[in-house]
């Protein structure tokens, strides 16, 4: 069961509800059990600009029982924790890189059985306790993943790479587990729904200038990330958020909604909302027909074509990232309309 629907303040006109961006922000698990981080992160929040419609911690093992992570990376973890590598049909250009880096063909290392997901692996890679096999630990095979010389990129989402020593053992997402990890051991998230109006804030300054870059060290010095990494350290002034590591690409502090479509499926994975309950959800459905079935195919990261005006074709999230909600309603009419 969701939770009850998403509201925008009664105080705010018809207008800016039209054009409101609504993103999911929250406190990765590395360190949103710091009250420090906690606290500079809605600080933040408001001071920018942006307004809070929802804020609350979800814990592990919510995020465990829920399979919040895995629909949130869904064609990442899919490939890493359910798909058997046989069944995955790599285009014929990547096929040839495959071949190229790891001099081997595709359909040899299938037929000889040296392909593996990262489930598979670890359980390869593991330890026998008695009659009970005892799986690779995800940092561990992150580790060997991360040391891995070669990494092939067979689509989006779709990643192997050669982890073997003596001889080949290919893994396909090898870093998946142990991020998944991260989410479901330990402290869980911090997350906040914010509100921002789109002629005010474009979604584009608020990723770029307010949240910052996924690397911390390329994100502006004033923005959420850029912050976290100047200040991470706790001091005897008891200055600095405590953070027990430096941010990192990985561990950058915070996530954030890349776009209104992608913002949306986040918060119906996150917090349980049906699209009608979520303010641009309900719009999004209103415009493109009524149905809310029409825009499921969208919330999936469908292949989209839309050739009458805008001539774009890809995957939906990445159309929409960076674009603010009129935008992305009218792309989604045009699509609904064609």
């Amino acid at each position: 069961m969701g939770n009850g629907a998403l509201t925008p303040p009664e105080d705010l006109n018809d207008d800016v509800k039209e054009r409101a961006n609504i993103a999911l922000i929250f406190i990765k698990p590395h360190c949103s059990g710091i009250e420090k981080v906690r606290k500079f992160v809605k600080a933040q929040i408001e001071a920018k600009g942006l307004t809070i419609l929802a804020e609350a911690a979800m814990s592990a093992e919510d995020i465990e029982s829920k399979g919040c992570i895995d629909k949130h990376y869904a064609s990442i973890a899919k490939s890493a924790m359910e798909t058997n590598p046989a069944d995955l049909t790599p285009a014929d250009d990547k096929k040839e890189d495959f071949k190229t880096a790891f001099g081997s063909t595709w359909e040899e290392a299938i037929e000889l059985g040296l392909i593996f997901n990262a489930k598979g692996a670890a359980e390869k890679l593991g330890s026998m306790d008695g009659d009970n096999l005892v799986p690779l630990e995800g940092k561990e095979l992150d580790k060997m993943w991360a040391a891995a010389e070669k990494k092939v990129k067979l689509a989006p989402g779709l990643y192997v790479g050669n982890i073997g020593e003596d001889e080949p053992l290919y893994v396909i997402n090898g870093f998946y587990m142990a991020m998944r990890e991260k989410y479901v051991t330990g402290d869980g998230i911090y997350y906040y729904v914010v509100g921002f109006d789109s002629e005010e804030i474009s979604w584009a300054k608020f990723r770029g200038e307010i949240i910052g870059a996924t690397n911390p060290e390329d994100a502006p010095e004033g923005s959420i990330r850029g912050q976290m990494l100047a200040n991470w350290e706790g001091t005897e002034e008891d200055e600095g958020l405590d953070m027990d590591d430096k941010p990192n690409v990985g561990d950058n502090g915070v996530h954030a909604s890349a776009g209104p479509i992608e913002g949306l499926k986040e918060r119906t994975v996150w917090l349980g909302y049906e699209a009608i309950d979520d303010p641009f959800g309900e719009q999004l459905i209103a415009w493109t027909g009524g149905k809310a079935a029409t825009i499921e195919p969208w919330l999936n990261d469908a292949e989209v074509e839309e050739s009458k005006n805008y001539e774009l074709k890809g995957k939906m999230f990445d159309l929409t990232e960076d674009k603010d909600t009129p935008w992305a309603i009218q792309f989604c009419n045009n699509l609904a309309l064609a």
